[in-house]
């Protein structure tokens, strides 16, 4: 599967970035970080998919921050209520 989307990717001139392969650079442990030891993560596997992807995105990426914009305040409250990170 890793190589088709890598060679479709490719095709379109876009990043692959595959977690799967990168799960010492999240810090994921296949032990604790998992449901059921290797297919899905869990709440605490998931935050550091999380922290990751948004740290790349921020790096690689420059995106416009919405935080305070008025139009975007649901979110702002939908991040509050859910109180997960």
């Amino acid at each position: 599967m890793h190589e088709a989307v890598q060679e479709w990717a490719d095709g379109y001139g876009l990043e692959f970035l595959d977690l799967n392969l990168m799960t010492d650079e999240m810090g994921i442990n296949w032990e604790t970080d998992t449901k059921d030891r290797g297919e899905h993560l869990n709440f605490e596997g998931s935050k550091k998919v999380t922290a990751y992807v948004s740290d790349y995105l921020r790096n690689n990426y420059e995106l416009e921050d919405h935080r305070k914009d008025a139009y975007y305040n649901q979110w702002n409250t939908d991040y509050d209520e859910a109180g997960l990170y």
